[in-house]
């Protein structure tokens, strides 16, 4: 990880993270984006600063220490990529299309890079659902459809 610019790795599955997170940062980070869920999310509150943003891509649970979270006031925010398409939002869709366009110039030039890890053809999606679901993958995986 350390090719792709990570300054400071923590395993969350074999460590608690928001302990960590509070040791190498002073005190908590600005800013945690969770693509994981569940635990890791729950968990992300105690390693925010005091008026600092968490973020997920993911539905949050039920048990979420919401009293932590408004002492701290914490900015909690949902992202979900599919909400201009599923609303037809057309300028917030035209963003997003911007969006892609400027990684692809950053990925084109060498200053964003990729971990593709694996590739599945489309009708094999439930096999790499498994292998997401499984967890412990390193990089993205994508799903590979027939022109």
């Amino acid at each position: 990880m350390r090719e792709l610019g990570v300054d400071h790795i923590i395993d969350y599955r074999n460590k608690d993270f928001a302990d960590a997170v509070n040791a190498w940062s002073g005190g908590g980070v600005d800013l945690a984006l969770d693509t994981v869920g569940g635990e890791t999310f729950k968990r992300s509150v105690y390693c925010v600063q005091h008026y600092g943003d968490l973020v997920t891509l993911l539905q949050p649970g039920n048990d979420l220490d919401w009293k932590e979270a408004r002492l701290r006031n914490l900015r909690v925010s949902f992202e979900l990529m599919l909400t201009p398409m599923i609303y037809s939002i057309d300028a917030a869709q035209q963003h997003q299309a911007e969006i892609l366009r400027r990684c692809t110039a950053l990925i084109d030039n060498g200053e964003l890079r990729i971990r593709l890890s694996k590739t599945f053809p489309l009708d094999k999606a439930a096999e790499a659902h498994r292998l997401l679901e499984a967890g412990g993958m390193l990089g993205k995986l994508a799903l590979v459809m027939d022109e």
